[in-house]
């Protein structure tokens, strides 16, 4: 990006954890009135005011996001779960209860390239979003990037992951639901019907958590790929923990934290999240007008 570490004494200060900008000539910065109420955050509950940097990017839309994506991956993700706890019903009923461990699911071609398409699409509109917030502050004629040959090697392995962790995930319980079934039931080998009513009837949020560290994941590649993009206009980078009033510690820590790119600060989804795969931190592009 433009502008190196050094400058930011001369960009921002910090007043009681806020930044505010103190050279406005170098930057296009939309006011609010005192009395205006940003739709930027309506509805949202978020554990803090907003600084003045982040009273100009559309939260709102950010979070829309994340739980446009989560949806339409928890969709998906539970169509593939009720194809593989089938196939484990049927294969289990047919293995002694000793073989049970040896259980090994697979998803098809279609159903992974069905995750990834969703993964492309949370992506590309991740970069729009990061157009829009850079307009807001001042920007114009920006053209939101699309997918690279990069891109779609990360998001084709994250897909991957992605259904391993729900394959790992049926896999386990599958076979512990058999097991159980086994050693209380009447019955040596339980039946096929039984262990699917089992596995059908047991709680998803761990598809919830899986879907949302996958949407958190591609939001933040798109986000990070358009200002690599846009670099030329973009001098700063802030950490915010803005959205969710259950913020952890880990991620409260580090709100507020600036550099000259993404590399100078800490990464969003943040790695070290207590809420692991929920954690909803983004990272904040400042617009510079020259």
């Amino acid at each position: 990006m433009s502008n190196a570490l050094s400058d930011r004494a001369d960009v921002f200060k910090w007043h009681a954890g806020q930044i505010t900008p103190v050279a406005p000539s170098r930057f296009s910065w939309p006011q609010l009135k005192d009395d205006e109420v940003s739709p930027y955050f309506d509805g949202l509950n978020l554990r803090r005011q907003p600084t003045e940097i982040e009273k100009l990017i559309n939260f709102k839309a950010i979070q829309d996001e994340f739980d446009a994506g989560e949806k339409e991956l928890v969709t998906a993700l539970l169509n593939l779960r009720d194809k593989l706890i089938g196939d484990a019903a049927s294969a289990l009923a047919s293995m002694d209860s000793d073989q049970y461990h040896t259980l090994i699911l697979e998803a098809s071609a279609s159903d992974k390239r069905e995750i990834q398409n969703i993964l492309e699409e949370i992506y590309e509109r991740a970069r729009k979003l990061v157009v829009s917030e850079l307009e807001a502050q001042g920007a114009t004629d920006l053209v939101a990037g699309g997918l690279t040959d990069a891109a779609l090697d990360n998001l084709a392995t994250l897909s991957g992951t992605t259904v391993s962790r729900l394959i790992n995930d049926v896999q386990a319980r599958a076979s512990g639901a058999a097991a159980r079934l086994a050693v209380t039931g009447t019955a040596d080998t339980p039946t096929e019907e039984a262990i699917a009513a089992e596995l059908t009837d047991a709680s998803t949020a761990y598809v919830d958590a899986i879907a949302a560290g996958a949407d958190h994941s591609a939001v933040s590649e798109g986000r990070s790929d358009e200002a690599d993009d846009q670099s030329d206009i973009i001098t700063s980078v802030y950490y915010s923990a803005l959205l969710d009033d259950n913020t952890c510690e880990v991620c409260e820590q580090v709100d507020g934290e600036t550099g000259a790119t993404d590399d100078d600060v800490t990464p969003a989804p943040n790695p070290g999240c207590l809420g692991q795969d929920r954690c909803r931190c983004v990272l904040v592009y400042v617009f510079g007008s020259g």
